[in-house]
């Protein structure tokens, strides 16, 4: 009875184990960002948390930090839900829409002022797993915020892991 009860638990830890790489829900990454926007354009980092909900449904939290230019720095909190299509075996395209909040931030010989504004991000992407953990992605968006900035472009290259 011993043997049979660890040879169920060896199948269901792999079976487990078999499904959770090929069907992940969640993954956690990092993005290499270009913002553009009325002649400003900036380099950022972010990170993201992806939690598929539905077949062809995820939802993304992603934070995105803009490196100070011209004595301005911005970033942007953002709530995206993504509808999967599969192309082929492998890649996904998807169209994105969600809230966001964007902040810049000016300082100039010790003073600074800041503005923060909420507004909503529209685009689309395309990702590619590279194995069953480790997928990349290419997404271009538009985030639109009621502030000065007016509507800014963000060209983003990331890589997640699934789990």
């Amino acid at each position: 009875m011993k043997k049979f009860m660890i040879m169920m638990a060896a199948i269901l830890c792999f079976a487990v184990s078999a499904n959770a790489q090929s069907e992940s829900k969640m993954a956690a990454g990092i993005n290499l960002n270009v913002g553009v926007g009325n002649s400003y354009t900036n380099m950022g980092l972010g990170g993201k948390f992806q939690y598929k909900f539905a077949e062809r449904w995820r939802g993304e939290a992603s934070f995105n930090y803009f490196f100070k230019k011209d004595y301005v720095d911005m970033w942007d909190a953002n709530i995206d839900v993504h509808f999967l299509i599969p192309v082929g075996e492998s890649l996904v395209i998807y169209p994105l829409a969600g809230p966001t909040l964007r902040n810049a931030t000016a300082s100039v010989l010790g003073f600074s002022t800041s503005e923060s504004s909420f507004g909503v991000n529209y685009g689309a992407g395309v990702e590619y797993p590279i194995t069953d953990a480790i997928k990349v992605n290419l997404e271009l968006k538009a985030v639109s915020a009621g502030s000065g900035w007016g509507t800014r472009g963000e060209l983003s290259i990331g890589a997640a892991y699934c789990f």
